[in-house]
């Protein structure tokens, strides 16, 4: 028997070797794939970690002004040591019911601006806590959230900013925010703010979402050529995917213009539902303006309102959307009943069960009502809609149906959404009839009150102007104004002396009418660092007892529906 050779053994040799490395390399290849797939996943799951736990809660009081809270969410610092560290997305928490008076510029960067400019992700719990411009400073509007920026705020009031943008650029407008980013607003009142260009509340380039908010006596001047536009909101965004301005559960009432609209100027997608725009008054039209734009106005009243063109609404190459409102007593200058004005470029899709005008006519330019449609008989829009804003349904303030009015239950086919008021509450049988129906426009008759919270009651047939001060003087053809509340029955207290600044005392209870408290001017708190409250006990009359159950609306459905 032949044996091998020392070759063939060799070669065998080699063989099980060059196997035995394969499986070894191949073994450390696996592993070291599942090694950086682990560190991946570990440092993924750690940037998640560090996100949601890092956020910060920044409490302004003593040195922490709202100014420097604000600089430290911006920076992730203390702001030179005297707030917390921010990080990332974070909240800052004001003092209850406190004002807080701006006297200096703190940013001029995009126009004159009272706080720093928002640049991060920050939420403010307001509290029920005033942040104001004191009406002997220099004119600036409060805030300007840039590209990229991101300003929530909850329970608090924005008054006296005011913008003189007299100027070429972007940087024009908003006399309380002047937004290139994303502002969210809830349970807040926006009030007694002026734009000389446009936007006397607000101006936007970026997305605006506004739930349960008062916008209020807020003011845009014409003095700037194609300015005027917008006394409450002015928004110009063209993105075609992005819902530029979604209102919600909102009042906005007695704001004005001298130049396009009273109300609201707006383009690009708009989403206006159970909302009520009443009192306002423009140059051209009362209410809302749209121009190029698709724009949705659902279960909503838009009563009331002034302008040349258009009392209510004037729509122009837009797209225009309307279920379930009520559209009545607008009116031009001239006294002809124009409720809606539309050209020849716009598409009306009438979803039905509306209300239009009164006397047995519409007030309809450039379409017809539908089949489902009500054209009252009544002969004052009074029968319709009470004129006169209350809170007895909650906050913000709204305009209820009289018991006689054609509205109430005129929604029979089945098509009332869950929630039919602008408070949220269920449909009812307002009229007594026992058939399943619910009401045309924002506020369901006959329905639960729902709690008003820290509100104090109205006078009655009146609408209080906010935080106890006169609304701005009427312009052209404005009906005059209210009288004024009876004078106050206990004097408040003397502001601290200059330079001392006295610390926070227990809260009493709150009188049965609280009377106002007097303007800014007459008796100014101490000056101070801007962001730094006064102490002044202001009372809180902002709807909702806290914010907990409010949150950003921008995916919320539009109660339309439709698609």
């Amino acid at each position: 028997m032949q044996r091998d050779g020392p070759l063939p053994r060799l070669r065998q040799h080699h063989e099980k070797s060059e196997t035995f490395s394969r499986k070894i390399g191949s073994g450390l290849h696996r592993n070291w794939k599942r090694s950086l797939a682990g560190a991946a996943l570990l440092l993924l799951l750690e940037a998640l970690g560090q996100s949601s736990a890092s956020a910060a809660t920044i409490f302004v009081g003593g040195q922490c002004t709202l100014a420097r809270a604000i600089t430290a969410a911006n920076t992730d610092t203390t702001a030179g040591g005297f707030c917390r560290r921010g990080r990332g997305a974070d909240r800052i928490v004001l003092p209850r019911k406190r004002t807080f008076s701006l006297r200096t510029v703190t940013s001029v960067i995009n126009g004159p601006t009272g706080m720093p400019r928002i640049t991060s992700k920050i939420s403010i719990k307001g509290n029920g806590s005033v942040i104001q411009r004191i009406r002997t400073a220099p004119r600036f509007r409060i805030f300007t959230v840039v590209k990229g920026g991101s300003l929530t705020l909850n329970r608090v009031r924005i008054r006296g900013g005011y913008d003189a943008s007299r100027r070429t650029g972007p940087n024009r407008g908003g006399g309380a925010i002047l937004n290139f980013g994303v502002v969210v607003i809830n349970n807040s009142i926006i009030s007694q703010n002026t734009s000389t260009f446009a936007g006397g509340a607000i101006a936007s380039t970026g997305i605006v979402t506004i739930n349960k908010t008062w916008i209020t006596a807020n003011t845009t001047i014409n003095r700037v050529r194609g300015g005027g536009a917008g006394g409450a909101i002015y928004s110009r965004n063209p993105l075609p995917n992005v819902v530029s301005v979604r209102i919600k559960n909102t009042t906005i009432s007695r704001n004005r213009s001298t130049g396009y609209a009273g109300g609201l100027s707006v383009s690009g997608n708009v989403s206006i539902s159970r909302t009520t725009i009443t009192a306002n008054l423009g140059r051209v039209v009362g209410g809302l303006q749209a121009i190029r734009a698709n724009i949705k106005v659902i279960s909503s009243i838009i009563v009331r309102n002034t302008g040349t063109l258009g009392g209510g609404l004037d729509i122009h190459q837009s797209i225009f959307t309307v279920v379930r409102t009520i559209v009545s007593g607008d009116r031009v200058k001239v006294r002809i009943r124009v409720e809606v004005r539309t050209d020849t470029l716009t598409q009306v899709i009438n979803l039905g069960h509306n209300c239009w005008g009164y006397i047995r006519r519409a007030g309809l330019v450039g379409f017809a009502p539908g089949p489902t449609d009500i054209v009252p008989a009544v002969v004052t829009p009074a029968q319709i809609v009470d004129p006169t804003l209350d809170r007895e349904n909650g906050f913000p303030p709204t305009l209820d149906l009289p018991s006689t009015s054609p509205a109430i239950d005129a929604v029979n086919d089945g098509t009332c959404p869950t929630t039919a008021d602008q408070g949220g509450v269920p449909s009812v049988d307002g009229n007594g009839d026992g058939g399943p129906a619910c009401d045309i426009g924002a506020v369901e008759e006959g329905a639960m009150p729902q709690p008003v919270g820290l509100l104090p009651p109205l006078p009655v047939g009146t609408e209080p102007p906010p935080v106890g001060e006169q609304p701005p003087p009427p312009v052209g053809e404005q009906t005059p104004p209210v009288e004024e509340a009876p004078p106050p029955v206990q004097e408040p207290p003397p502001p601290p002396p200059v330079g001392e600044q006295t610390p926070p005392v227990e809260e009493a209870p709150p009188p049965v009418q609280e009377p106002p408290p007097p303007p800014p001017e007459q008796t100014p708190p101490p000056p101070n660092d801007n962001g730094q409250p006064d102490d002044n006990g202001q009372p809180d009359d902002i709807g909702a007892p806290d914010d907990t159950g409010v949150s950003d609306n921008s995916t919320a459905p539009d109660d339309s529906g439709q698609q």
